[in-house]
This record gives structure tokens, sequence and C-alpha cells, in this order.
């Protein structure tokens, strides 16, 4: 996630960051997680807790 808002942040477009994403994606074996999150969800609220958990992980 940090990294999204910190490449957005640098100006690059969305689909330029999804190219790049499915590419280390790609070369690592891993999945993408795309995540609209809105600060007054509370879904979004609870789903970011979820994250947060060691169990994720």
């Amino acid at each position: 996630m940090l990294v999204l808002v910190s490449n957005v942040a640098l100006g690059q477009t969305a689909d330029q960051l999804l190219v790049k994403a499915k590419s280390e994606a790609k070369a690592e074996g891993k999945n993408i997680l795309l995540i609209f999150h809105a600060s007054w969800c509370g879904w979004c609220k609870k789903f970011e807790k979820g994250l947060d958990s060691s169990l994720v992980f």
C-alpha cells in the first residue's frame, strides 16, 4: 500500500503503476491486491484492521 501511495505522489498514472505491479508480481510469483478505500467507510476500516492481523501474513 505504501508503494502505491508513494508512486502516485511521484506522478505515475494508474496504468503505469499497474504495468509495473503486474511485472513484479509475475517475476516473484505473487498476486496483486488493489484496494479502494474511503476514510468514512466502516467496511474499509474493518478490512484495514484485518490486514494488520498477524494471521494475514
